[in-house]
């Protein structure tokens, strides 16, 4: 028999022990079996967070979840409704406020349940939360803008597209946001123009002398001076059945007036007595109130016949009326801010102040199936005000010192415009 020697056998083994350590080394790159992901997304942070208080009122909302999720499959409601567009960055979910949240309201935000991540695990509950927001820019931050003009602003108003402000040495100004101004080629006979009044997108303004302009668009107008006898027109209402304008007049030229225009060769006038100044009229309830001076108030049911209501002499005076139609509510604002349901008898809502408040104007804002208000009055040095019940009023600061004469409302955005003297323009929205 032959015999193999040691060192062979030695050799023989190594030989097999390498091909076995080389089968196992070709085994390892076959990947090894993994477990499937099977854990649901959560969310774990919200901004703002659970029952937060005071939250602006164009607050970013986000929602971080434990892990990425599919895009696709989440969407953030704030009160029931999207408010905005939702972009979507691994886990991080944000929606940006396209229209402000109302201020000092309750809101319930809410991620409805079906939220997939990458590997397709299903959130299945909706996570809900609320906060609180605070008082918003809405009337708290203010804008100047520039005017081109530096004379006294009287008013401004805002039609179907554009706002109109209308002030002394014969100004009207146009813009189509309240931040771009310009100024029309046409150049009225009178001086000073007082109000104007929207309908659709035209305009009548009432100006001192007495004069009416009226508009096609903001560029192009037609003036008509009326008699002597009417020396001073401060406000106008327009309704079914004319233009209703209040000034002073009369053979003293220093008598309060009501009057009815419905073209340049038919109007009339009522004389409300002597040493009277009316300075604002509306029309509420199928009726008028004016009001002016000294606590001046009349009351009409036709605009004929009129009937005295004033405050006692010394109480104060009231510069502007108008109604708020939704609340059925009358709103003056002068010494004070008075309110009333029928023009007779009124409720003072601030104390009075030497420091006349000039204009008062409101917006109206839906949350969910709620309608909400936000009134803003505004006045001498620089004063601006605002209310949600018309019986809180909060001051809020307008960072300037100037006697401030009115205040309109456009829509979209929502946005307020204040113009006032040396040709100041304040929006805020």
């Amino acid at each position: 028999m032959r015999m193999t020697s040691p060192r062979i056998r030695t050799t023989a083994f190594a030989l097999a022990a390498l091909a076995a350590l080389a089968a196992l080394a070709g085994g390892c790159d076959d990947p090894a079996p993994t477990r499937p992901e099977t854990t649901a997304p959560r969310i774990v942070a919200t901004t703002p967070v659970p029952g937060a208080t005071e939250v602006y009122t164009t607050t970013t909302v986000t929602v971080t979840f434990s892990e990425p999720i599919d895009p696709t499959t989440v969407t953030i409601l704030v009160n029931g409704v999207v408010r905005g567009p939702i972009t979507v960055l691994d886990s991080v979910v944000t929606l940006t406020i396209n229209n402000r949240l109302f201020q000092k309201l309750l809101y319930t935000a809410a991620v409805p349940e079906g939220v997939l991540d990458l590997a397709g695990n299903r959130m299945d509950s909706a996570y809900i939360w609320t906060f609180t927001t605070g008082w918003g820019p809405l009337a708290e931050e203010w804008t100047e803008e520039a005017s081109g003009s530096s004379v006294r602003l009287n008013a401004v108003t805002h039609g179907s597209y554009d706002f109109l402000a209308v002030g002394d040495a014969k100004t009207i100004l146009s813009s189509p946001d309240g931040r771009a101004w310009l100024r029309p080629a046409f150049q009225p006979v009178a001086d000073i123009l007082n109000a104007a009044f929207p309908i659709g997108d035209r305009y009548v303004v009432a100006a001192s002398p007495g004069t009416v302009l009226a508009s096609t668009d903001p560029f192009n107008w037609t003036e008509d001076r009326l008699p002597d006898s009417i020396a001073n027109l401060y406000d106008l209402w327009v309704a079914f059945d004319g233009i209703y304008m209040v000034g002073t007049g009369g053979t003293s030229r220093t008598e309060g007036m009501v009057v009815r225009y419905q073209s340049p060769t038919s109007w009339t006038s009522v004389n409300l007595g002597p040493d009277l100044v009316p300075r604002s009229i509306v029309s509420f309830g199928g009726g008028f109130v004016v009001v002016g001076d000294s606590g001046l108030v009349f009351t009409s049911d036709d605009g004929v016949g009129w009937d005295d209501h004033s405050f006692a002499k010394e109480w104060g005076s009231l510069a502007k009326v108008r109604y708020a139609s939704q609340t059925g509510m009358l709103i003056a604002v002068g010494s004070a801010v008075v309110t009333s349901t029928d023009g007779i008898n009124w409720t003072e809502q601030t104390p009075k102040s030497a420091s006349l408040l000039r204009d008062v104007g409101w917006t109206t804002l839906v949350v969910g199936p709620a309608l909400h208000e936000l009134y803003c009055v505004v006045g001498d040095g620089g004063q601006i005000l605002t209310s949600q019940d018309l019986a809180t009023w909060a001051a809020q600061a307008s960072g300037v010192s100037t006697d401030l004469f009115g205040i309109a409302r456009g829509l979209v955005p929502t946005r307020f415009v204040v113009v006032g003297d040396g040709g100041l323009i304040l929006t805020s929205e």
